[in-house]
């Protein structure tokens, strides 16, 4: 076996695959907003728990305007899209329940998260790369990172979301 040469270096940047030394895979400094034009989607995207519990969710995504994802530009722009609107399909196919769960999501939430998705390489699904990895925010923005001084961008669990998941398992 040949012998690696200790001077070799290579031109491997993880920065080109968003990963960095002191957070890893954890996405660096993620937005909490999009641009104004898609104003939109945050803002059912951070109520999703509250939505899915009075079984309102569905009637506020009818209400969104179909968006362009064309105006995304950068990296944590398409991040916070794909968690935005993973969160909404996410509740918009469970809000009901097991029972009530649907098949076809609406034109203006399905086409978006399918662009966003092709252009992130993400599959259309939420992921533990939407809900862990660049879901978080600094409670003190100019603090250091601690995994005790986040808090997500996106709230994903409640009673309601989690109910259903859990009793697949107890049975």
């Amino acid at each position: 076996m040949a012998a690696v040469d200790p001077d070799f270096k290579t031109s491997f940047c993880l920065d080109s695959y968003y990963v960095s030394d002191e957070l890893g895979f954890i996405l660096p400094e993620p937005l909490k907003e999009l641009p104004p034009y898609y104003q939109p989607w945050m803002d059912v995207a951070v109520r999703v728990p509250d939505l899915v519990q009075s079984h309102e969710l569905r009637s506020h995504i009818y209400k969104m305007p179909l968006l362009s994802s064309e105006f995304l530009q950068k990296h944590r722009e398409l991040r916070l899209a794909h968690l935005a609107l993973s969160v909404m399909t996410m509740g918009y196919v469970w809000q009901e329940g097991e029972k009530g769960t649907v098949e076809i999501l609406p034109r203006n939430l399905a086409v978006p998260y399918w662009e966003v998705s092709q252009r992130l390489g993400f599959p259309p699904i939420f992921t533990h790369a939407d809900g862990v990895l660049a879901n978080w925010k600094k409670k003190d923005p100019q603090g250091c990172w601690s995994a005790s001084q986040e808090e997500t961008v996106c709230e994903v669990s409640s009673w309601s979301l989690c109910w259903w998941s859990w009793q697949q398992f107890l049975h």
